[in-house]
């Protein structure tokens, strides 16, 4: 990567050629963009992902909650869905207060092109009873997973207690959102054994995160960060080079650099 000197560097080669060729060449404007580029992945490394350590929940799949008890009876609640946009990463799951402190399974699995289901994460947590009637619990997972757009996966849940309350809806809730706009379409699932489906059950909302970096990262190949960053590292450079011209030290100091 580049250091503080490479970056001298290249902004002298830059305004030299500018100053030779009378404006900003092609080259010049190529250069300043991967110098640009270089600061840009530089502060990446040093302040770290962008969006790293935030968790969001999307509304609730449900208009209100049943208090009902939900008798699973060791069977699975399942419940499909499919996100709209990229660098989503799936964090976790809500889930309603427990009877009595218990354990949780949850199996995120994706659909593949024959139709079939495909495990893509396995993870076990401990919940603990809530005093809250209606509390709904968060699992996290260790490690989130990245999700495709559009690619259709179920959540599997097996919780080995019943809950206190549960989901309902009068109307099938198949959309929600996400408080930065990202959205999720829900369906049945064949999965889901114990009941949970758009209109009831379990798994009130979801836990995801959002790698803004992956925007970053395209920094150099997206034309149109490249066109704004050209436009931008014109202005500068000619304003440079009319400032070295109007002062000959700065220009012989500039050229002997």
């Amino acid at each position: 990567s580049l250091n503080g000197v490479t970056y001298k560097k290249a902004f002298t080669e830059v305004v030299n050629l500018a100053m030779n060729e009378g404006g900003v060449t092609q080259s010049a404007r190529k250069l300043l963009h991967t110098v640009l580029q270089q600061i840009v992945l530089a502060s990446m490394d040093l302040f770290g992902p962008l969006s790293e350590a935030v968790d969001k929940e999307t509304s609730p799949r449900f208009c209100g909650v049943d208090l009902a008890s939900w008798n699973n009876k060791a069977r699975p609640d399942a419940i499909s869905f499919q996100v709209n946009q990229p660098n989503v990463f799936l964090s976790g799951i809500g889930i309603y207060q427990t009877v009595k402190d218990t354990s949780c399974d949850v199996e995120v699995l994706v659909k593949d092109q024959e139709d079939r289901w495909k495990t893509v994460l396995n993870h076990s947590s401990q919940v603990k009873k809530s005093q809250s009637q209606g509390h709904i619990n968060r699992i996290l997972f260790k490690n989130p997973l990245q999700l495709t757009a559009e690619l259709q996966y179920s959540i599997k849940l097996q919780c080995y207690s019943s809950t206190l309350v549960h989901g309902n809806s009068k109307h099938p809730i198949t959309f929600v959102t996400g408080p930065d706009g990202i959205s999720f379409t829900f369906h049945d699932c064949v999965l889901s054994s114990s009941g949970t489906n758009i209109k009831e059950g379990q798994i009130p909302f979801l836990i995801y995160k959002t790698q803004l970096n992956e925007e970053v990262k395209e920094f150099g190949s997206n034309e149109r960060y490249e066109n704004v960053t050209l436009q931008l590292m014109d202005l500068i450079t000619s304003q440079s080079v009319k400032v070295i011209k109007n002062s000959s030290g700065l220009s012989h100091y500039i050229k002997l650099s």
